[in-house]
């Protein structure tokens, strides 16, 4: 119910600094969408970081000046406005490095760059601090609290990062009021216990950029070649094993190592893999093709009719996960599931993690979100393993 200081959604505009909280599906994006189209000199970073990526430029130093580059600034004023986001943004590592062999929270920082750096009067951004850790999202805070326009951060939960400094709204049906919505407790399941030995992976590294001269091709490619620190994974079936590390550690690159996807490794049981971006494993027209579950999709409230683009953000990412813990394999793994849930979906999620782990699937899971594994561990059995970034790796 809005209360007498609420203004509708259609009417609201932003403060200089502003956060507006609400649950998926609530129309956060379209409100952020709506005041970059109706504010004069605004910009906008959307939710997914790969589509303000261009993949026109080798580096990602000159994937950050295309904008610029594009409106004819000169070539001096375009070098220090770059190197002062790369900075501020951590991003002196990778630099140098091409664009598609970013992590997916470097990706983020990136995109963030790509529009921050266009010096727009109104910045808004869409769940900026989406997949990133810790430090990456302590970079990002300090870079909009210190940005000379107006910014406006639309968000699932409120990002503390961000200090006193932005004025917070919720968004509730049609209405933006004032301040943050009442917290609610979380529903998690009842505990599982762990129901089998444990899967001996070995001792792996990631691999990536090694890909092997087919046939058809006249020249071997020269990606470049990432190699992850070594861990010993043994992921017990019936429990969660939480892949830890910072952006850019090689996190995915594990996993895609372990599916097979990367190397010639074989895992010794029966995997599947959620990616990071659950588009990218959209292959139909329809929820039904993703999940063909009905009662799982009558759970989750997804009519099996509609195109799974269409859903919400969280909406998509659960049917995405049930597919994936759907499917007749011994071992899953997780790729920050976590990211797009809001408080209501994520306990959706969860249920849907406990009841896999129930049936005796093991799970390796990678996640940002200390609060999210604390969770996990109120029903299940979680064990860590952290993956040293590489420039700290022996």
């Amino acid at each position: 119910m809005s209360s007498p200081s609420d203004t509708s959604a259609v009417d609201f505009f932003p403060t200089r600094r502003t956060i507006v909280v609400g649950p998926s599906g609530s129309g956060l994006s379209r409100l952020g969408e709506r005041v970059y189209r109706t504010t004069e000199g605004a910009a906008m970073v959307s939710q997914d970081a790969i589509s303000h990526i261009t993949f026109l430029r080798d580096t990602v130093v000159e994937e950050i000046a295309f904008g610029l580059e594009q409106r004819g600034i000169p070539v001096p004023e375009m070098a220090e406005r770059v190197d002062a986001l790369v900075a501020q943004l951590g991003l002196a590592e990778v630099a140098e490095r091409n664009p598609a062999e970013l992590s997916g929270g470097q990706t983020k920082r990136v995109a963030i760059a790509c529009v921050a750096v266009l010096g727009a009067a109104t910045l808004v951004l869409d769940d900026p601090f989406a997949g990133l850790d810790t430090e990456s999202r302590r970079l990002v805070a300090q870079l909009l609290r210190e940005y000379p326009g107006a910014v406006l951060v639309l968000a699932h939960e409120d990002p503390s990062e961000l200090g006193s400094d932005f004025e917070r709204f919720h968004l509730s049906g049609d209405s933006v009021g004032p301040g943050l919505p009442e917290a609610r407790a979380l529903a998690l399941p009842g505990r599982v216990a762990p129901s089998g030995e444990r899967i001996e992976l070995g001792t792996l590294r990631g691999t990536r950029g090694e890909a092997s001269r087919r046939w058809w091709q006249l020249r071997a490619k020269a990606p470049s070649r990432f190699v992850t620190a070594k861990v010993t994974l043994r992921p017990r079936r019936g429990a969660v094993l939480w892949l830890r590390g910072d952006n850019g550690a090689g996190k995915t690159t594990l996993l895609r190592t372990i599916v097979g996807f990367e190397s010639e490794y074989r895992c010794p049981v029966s995997v599947s893999m959620q990616s990071q971006r659950a588009s990218d494993q959209v292959l139909g027209s329809t929820v039904a093709e993703l999940l063909p579950d009905v009662e799982a999709r009558d759970r989750l409230g997804l009519d099996g009719d509609t195109h799974p683009l269409d859903l919400p953000q969280a909406k998509l990412r659960l049917a995405q996960v049930a597919s994936v813990l759907g499917q007749r394999r011994e071992l899953v793994l997780l790729d920050e599931p976590d990211v797009g849930l809001d408080h209501a979906h994520r306990a959706a999620f969860h249920r849907l993690v406990a009841e896999a782990l129930d049936c005796g699937k093991a799970i390796i899971m990678t996640c940002h979100d200390p609060a999210v594994m604390e969770e996990v561990a109120a029903y299940a059995e979680v064990d860590e393993v952290a993956l040293p970034s590489p420039s700290r790796s022996s």
